[in-house]
């Protein structure tokens, strides 16, 4: 029998100022009710049993904080009887933007259906139905509120932060130095001298069926390799490490020719193979110019949308693979959510993003992903949040962007007709594309002398992507120290995961004026970078400070790498001659569209239906375009699928 019951604790602990109620209305009956007060640093447990007509609920609203600071805390929960209702959970802060700024990284987590009180609970959301509800809300004053001069990123007024797809940093930036050709600077200065890519003559080889390969340059001219696309989920990737799945230690790097053997047997050799500086000019001259990291790891030995979630909300919510995106799989509170509960508004998203060619809508990848972020941007008293490229590249070159842009790269292209890959590097690609994009977003940038002056370019990958690379990412028990922290208790199921392992190394690259040119750099304490450093370093940049849990246990943990900016402009406008004197390495040639789809493109089903449908997500008629586009084998299917469905669309809006 369901218990309707909402079992609530109010934690005040990292709160220096008492909790005065100012007004409670609950349905159903409290064991105890809260006290007028809840002191600064204590904890309160409470129980609200079934009101015999509605099901427990309450909101309590609070005021904590002294002037300017004093903030209005809101919080609600339910367990409604009604079927027909969903149960509630969530928590606002109100107030000036000094008290916004002070208590707005407060947060909660929350289980529904948890009878014994042990199961692992999930940040900023509830489960739509199950009995009892428990949340546990979190009052945090955010240490770094009343203090600007600790900020970070002094002197850095704009944030970009472009985030590319599936590249191991060997294999896409492997030979950007060698020992014939040192790095100008390292950063800690006391790290070692040398980049750890693979040498001017490589030696890191794989070895399978008694055939061993060494890493070797691709071919001059070529910009499609790998083809096809390398296995990406976590069982491939377990034996690109271990040679085995599930894994076991140690962790070799020894298994790339054996998993790409499962997707391209007559070919599996080149899997093997790196790009040179002279095949990716654009890429490897910004990461020569300014500092690129080899010591960057993607948050989770696995595929885009869990280390996309880790980047911009410091959890996967306990997901591991791709799952098809016929709903939002991610419920937490991004970096986007975060700096608005904050107070700091001053934000868009660009994406490059114009297939399939419907009816322009509010919504892209990112927003589509997480839950979250998705209601934010679609309230209607918002303002727009949601930007093309062309949008970017104008404000670039005007100096009118927002202090922090979030760029997404074009997944799938058409031209002229002409079917092609996306910019955003992922494989089976050619990879023209992915540098026009990139050094059209820099010229754009640099155009503007006045606005780059104070401006933060960061470049970087979700993931490996099933390319090769020769550094065993840390974390026990399989790797070396330091422990990885996971951001919550959840762990993945069917992996059994708890993602106290990072993932492959991936390129991280970091542009502009306050930049030293020539750095590689690598984390300032034994914790690793992953890409919860960003989400740290870029929050705390505008005061925001994670240590209190808002953005999960792995960004607490997390270095930030605000010690690679300086305060002041250290390199010469003329260094950084623009990415346009640079010849592209290759003509743009049009894909083949008989090759199979990528992973991305086969999980972008559920995404690119919503975006012809509309509607709410996974509706019947969004359910079954999405899965008439799953079906698809190669390009040519997914693009008559999706045309067949934006015609009828179409005639059914009067061929608007």
């Amino acid at each position: 029998m369901s218990e309707y019951i909402c079992y609530v604790t109010i934690d005040n602990s990292q709160n220096p100022n008492n909790l005065n109620l100012v007004s409670s209305t609950p349905t159903g009956s409290y064991v105890t009710p809260p006290p007028s007060i809840l002191a600064a640093g204590e904890t309160l447990q409470l129980e609200l049993d079934s009101s015999w007509t509605e099901g427990p609920s309450d909101t309590l609203v609070w005021t904590t904080g002294v002037s300017p600071n004093q903030a209005t805390i809101t919080m609600t929960f339910a367990d409604p009887w009604d079927p027909l209702l969903s149960n509630q959970a969530s928590i606002s802060v109100t107030g000036s933007q000094a008290a916004m700024l002070a208590y707005g990284v407060s947060y909660f987590y929350a289980s529904a259906g948890d009878s014994t009180g042990n199961q692992p609970m999930q940040r900023d959301h509830v489960a739509w139905d199950g009995d009892p509800v428990r949340v546990n809300f979190s009052v945090v004053q955010n240490a770094l509120a009343s203090q600007p001069a600790k900020w970070l990123l002094q002197g850095i007024k704009r944030v970009i932060w472009y985030m590319l797809e599936n590249r191991g940093l060997d294999h896409l930036l492997g030979q950007i130095y060698t020992e014939k050709s040192l790095p100008p600077h390292v950063w800690p200065a006391n790290g070692l001298p040398q980049f750890n890519g693979l040498g001017a003559s490589p030696t890191f080889s794989n070895t399978f069926n008694g055939q061993t390969i060494t890493a070797n340059p691709v071919a001059a001219g070529t910009d499609d390799i790998p083809d096809p696309d390398p296995g990406e989920p976590w069982e491939h990737v377990n034996v690109q490490l271990f040679q085995s799945n599930p894994p076991s230690p140690p962790c070799t790097m020894g298994g790339f020719l054996e998993d790409y053997n499962s997707q391209d047997s007559s070919n599996f050799a080149q899997i093997m193979q790196f790009y040179t500086p002279n095949e990716l000019p654009v890429i490897s001259t910004l990461a020569q110019k300014n500092a690129v990291s080899d010591a960057w790891f993607c948050s989770v030995p696995t595929q885009t949308y869990s280390n996309r979630a880790f980047s911009i909300s410091g959890t996967s919510d306990g997901l591991v693979d791709n799952v098809d995106l016929a709903d939002p799989p991610f419920y937490a509170n991004t970096i986007f959510n975060i700096m608005t509960n904050c107070g700091f508004t001053d934000w868009a998203i660009y994406a490059n993003d114009t297939w399939p060619p419907v009816l322009d809508r509010s919504v892209c990848f990112t927003t589509y992903q997480f839950q979250a972020l998705s209601d934010l941007v679609g309230k209607n008293n918002n303002p727009q949040r949601v930007f093309n490229w062309n949008d970017l590249l104008t404000a670039a070159g005007n100096g009118t962007l927002p202090a922090f842009s979030y760029v997404e790269p074009s997944w799938y292209e058409e031209e002229d007709g002409v079917g092609r890959n996306g910019s955003d590097y992922h494989p089976p690609a050619n990879l023209t594309p992915g540098e026009n994009a990139l050094q059209d977003l820099y010229n754009a940038l640099v155009s503007n002398q006045e606005a780059w002056a104070d401006t933060l370019l960061i470049i970087t990958f979700d993931e490996h992507g099933g390319t090769f690379d020769h550094v065993c990412p840390p974390g026990p028990p399989l790797g070396p120290s330091p422990e990885i922290v996971p951001p919550d208790q959840m762990s993945a199921s069917p992996q059994n995961f708890d993602f106290t392992r990072l993932g492959v190394r991936v390129p991280t690259i970091l542009v502009s004026p306050h930049i030293q040119g020539g750095t590689v750099f690598r984390s300032p304490i034994g914790t690793p970078f992953d890409h919860t450093s960003l989400l740290k370093t870029v929050l705390a940049w505008q005061g925001i400070d994670v240590s209190g849990g808002t953005a999960g246990a792995r960004a607490v943990a997390a270095p930030d790498f605000s010690g690679m900016v300086s305060s002041t402009a250290v390199a010469k406008p003329a260094a950084y001659g623009r990415t346009q004197k640079i010849a592209l390495a290759h003509p743009r040639t049009p894909d083949d569209k008989q090759r199979p789809l990528s992973g991305l493109e086969q999980s972008m089903a559920g995404f690119w239906a919503y975006k012809i449908t509309g509607g709410k997500r996974g509706n019947p008629e969004h359910a079954e375009l999405t899965a008439r586009i799953k079906s698809a084998r190669t390009v040519a299917e997914m693009e008559a699928i999706i045309y067949a469905a934006v015609a009828e669309k179409r005639a059914l809006r009067g061929g608007t």
